[in-house]
């Protein structure tokens, strides 16, 4: 029954396509050995090569026996697992941060790398039906909007959830028919997490109102986000017709309606600053600002701020330039900084990665011991960096301007520097003389995190 319902997920929401690469992401429990087992099955009538990926969040003492079971399981079938451990719990001492919020970024980077690791075209995730349901309903408790309340998105590439319409009840009733001897993490019980309460003491009382309650979320969400991906691409048309160079014409802005003018700002908004999603709250004062007579402004996430002047709405960088910083990182830590965002670190095992191969835009990994005495600021005058097939060092100047990074972007960059020397410019270069290579033994891995909270005050899109 399992293999069936899979199979019509797949097909209706196109997932996948003959030929490609799919990493299934296995945690060892229910929905992820159900998942892997099932793709399997379906591997050679789809034309597809799999590929396993477990991160162990060290966050249990049996976590690395997780690590263990998945990698066993993968290896019985036949399939690559690439594996990492990352100590999410010294991430997060002192800092403050939501632990949710945390490992979450923490995971979708390690998928990033695996992907890129295994030239997996799909990473495949175990969400299921109940996820979906147990979604919705948190997001309805914070106050979500329409975007919210669509829930976990079927697809959203590279990612795919194949079993997001099949009941958890299926799912186990798979594995005990399979044989399939999933993990249990006990922190799936524990009250602590919101998440958890609306499972185990919620979602028992709503059924008992409507026991079709999940299915019926499950319902309203698709519905909604049909709705949502309309109004996306109205949208995108009103933006088009709204703008004036960089602004907005508040005239026609304001002429739309409500719905349609919240979602023309937050595309602006994403626009302007390669940010998203936007509060509610922001929303509805760049709205008033569009209304407004008289020229006034608003601050916005991220050293941005929003200004209505002469009939137009424009969302520009705060000009000012951000004050000479330099902090020595916490290793493994989170370190936040001057710019709004939190460097995170940890150390891991080379192993047999190939780490060059997933440096990415706000992630990269590097030789530990070749570091030396580091740490994290914006640029200073004399900063060099050494890159490949450059003789000597190469000016951090030279470097930004070829980048064609704005000269707004360049005192606000964060740097990793020993010295005068650059370790690692963010997006753009890691310094030859630290990058990992087949005799490093320890990896330092760093990522930026931006500062934003564990879900979005106005969709929720952010814990799934």
């Amino acid at each position: 029954m399992l293999l069936a319902s899979v199979r019509d997920t797949i097909a209706r929401h196109r997932m996948l396509e003959p030929g490609q690469t799919v990493l299934v992401a296995v945690s060892g429990g229910p929905d992820s050995l159900a998942l892997l087992d099932v793709l399997l099955q379906l591997a050679p009538e789809l034309e597809l090569r799999l590929a396993v990926a477990h991160l162990d969040h060290g966050l249990r003492p049996d976590s690395a026996a997780d690590a263990d079971f998945v990698a066993a399981f993968a290896a019985e079938r036949g399939l690559t697992c690439y594996r990492e451990r990352v100590d999410v719990a010294a991430l997060l001492r002192g800092s403050g941060q939501s632990p949710e919020a945390v490992a979450r970024a923490v995971r979708y980077a390690f998928f990033e790398r695996a992907a890129a690791a295994t030239g997996a075209e799909r990473v495949a995730l175990g969400h299921n039906a109940d996820d979906q349901a147990e979604t919705i309903i948190m997001r309805l408790l914070r106050g979500a909007g329409s975007e919210g309340l669509s829930g976990i998105p079927p697809v959203r590439l590279p990612y795919v959830r194949p079993l997001i319409e099949t009941p958890r009840a299926e799912i186990e009733a798979h594995c005990r028919a399979r044989g399939l001897a999933a993990r249990r993490d006990p922190t799936n019980a524990d009250p602590a997490y919101t998440r958890n309460r609306i499972r185990h003491e919620l979602m028992p009382v709503l059924k008992g109102y409507n026991p079709r309650l999940v299915p019926a979320l499950g319902e309203l969400g698709e519905r909604l986000r049909a709705e949502a991906d309309y109004i996306a691409r109205q949208a995108a048309d009103a933006l088009a017709a709204c703008s004036v160079g960089d602004a907005l014409a508040c005239h026609r802005l304001t002429a739309l309606p409500i719905a349609l003018q919240r979602a023309v700002l937050r595309a602006y908004y994403a626009r302007a600053t390669g940010a998203e999603p936007l509060a509610h709250l922001h929303v509805e004062r760049l709205r008033e600002l569009a209304a407004a007579m008289a020229p006034t402004q608003h601050q916005l996430p991220g050293g941005f701020f929003a200004r209505s002047e002469g009939g137009r709405l424009i969302i520009k960088r705060s000009e000012a330039a951000p004050a000479p910083f330099e902090l020595v990182p916490l290793v493994p830590g989170l370190t936040p900084l001057p710019t709004g965002e939190t460097l995170a670190a940890w150390l891991t095992e080379a192993g047999a990665h190939d780490w060059s191969a997933v440096n990415a835009r706000r992630q990269a990994f590097l030789d530990f011991e070749a570091c030396g005495e580091f740490v994290v600021r914006n640029r200073r005058p004399g900063d060099r960096i050494r890159l490949p097939g450059v003789a000597g060092d190469k000016k951090l100047q030279d470097v930004l301007v070829d980048a064609k990074l704005p000269r707004g972007e360049r005192d606000r960059l964060p740097l990793l520097a020993r010295g005068r020397e650059i370790l690692w410019i963010p997006g753009l270069r890691v310094s030859e003389r630290v990058k990992v290579t087949p005799a490093t033994r320890v990896v330092l891995a760093l990522q930026l995190l931006a500062e934003r909270q564990d879900y979005c005050p106005s969709c929720g899109n952010m814990l799934e």
